[in-house]
């Protein structure tokens, strides 16, 4: 996949759902598994990147994707009917991070945001401090970090807000 070639960020359709809980297994447990142990890991993967949960959120318009050269590199889950809007998974592909590409998935969910919405949330693994980095420079202000029920502290969640106006 040339550096070169152009990202395309566009709202996901049904028949991307396999491709996007592909790119979720491939990679996701692999990048968590040092932050939180492969177990826990893995149980997000079988949870949350699973055709059970991303079929509805793809069939109700909350997923973006990046695609380059027709291969997935980057998913945004969303969801427009909470307040504030929540964006539930940020994730670009491990070689392409620092290209650009998630800035774009968060501009794309942001732009699908109710006119009348004053903020937008996210949440992250409190140990996954490169999110925590990333989410700070884009404006996301840290609202609350809650414990894990397991009382694991890899477990705690940050979460985070970006005012919109």
């Amino acid at each position: 996949m040339p550096a070169s070639s152009p990202v395309t960020v566009r709202g996901a359709a049904e028949t991307d759902t396999e491709t996007i809980c592909a790119f979720g297994s491939r990679y996701v447990a692999a990048f968590y598994a040092p932050i939180l142990g492969p177990e826990a890991a893995q149980s997000q993967v079988d949870t949350w990147w699973s055709d059970a949960a991303m079929r509805p959120a793809v069939a109700a318009g909350g997923v973006a994707i990046a695609v380059r050269e027709e291969t997935l590199v980057g998913v945004a889950q969303f969801d427009l009917d909470l307040t504030p809007p929540m964006i539930w998974k940020l994730y670009v592909h491990p070689s392409l991070r620092g290209q650009g590409i998630g800035p774009r998935l968060l501009d794309a969910v942001i732009a699908r945001l109710p006119r009348d919405a004053t903020s937008v949330g996210i949440e992250h693994f409190t140990a996954n401090t490169r999110a925590g980095d990333f989410y700070e420079r884009e404006g996301f202000l840290v609202d609350r970090v809650e414990d894990a029920a397991s009382g694991d502290p890899r477990h705690r969640v940050t979460w985070r807000v970006k005012q919109l106006r």
